[in-house]
């Protein structure tokens, strides 16, 4: 199966909600310019996990999507202030077996 992405009016997307450390206004903006629209229109980016506020523990980050369905922005800041990240279509969750699809999107 073939996805395409649409090209989004950023002027509709949605609002972020929550203080992120390492994704501002402008940041956002260019992060969803590229998802899909489906996860970008309509639906509100809110903060669900921060190491600043939440710990260090992967597990934390796990039980704080628990109650969450829908995509999922992860961002990273590795030493040297480089940002990486990915867009999941849902949370992740502990599995005895691999999820999703082998999928690699490079911007």
């Amino acid at each position: 199966m073939h996805e395409t992405f649409t090209s989004v009016d950023l002027d509709n997307c949605s609002r972020q909600i929550g203080d992120s450390a390492i994704l501002g206004e402008g940041d956002r903006l260019r992060v969803a310019a590229r998802l899909p629209a489906a996860a970008v229109v309509g639906l509100d980016w809110r903060l669900r996990f921060s190491t600043r506020d939440d710990g260090y523990s992967l597990a934390n980050a796990y039980r704080r999507l628990a109650d969450y369905e829908g995509p999922v922005v992860m961002l990273v800041e590795a030493q040297g202030g480089f940002v990486f990240g990915a867009f999941l279509t849902s949370p992740p969750r502990l599995t005895e077996k691999f999820m999703g699809r082998r999928r690699l999107l490079k911007t």
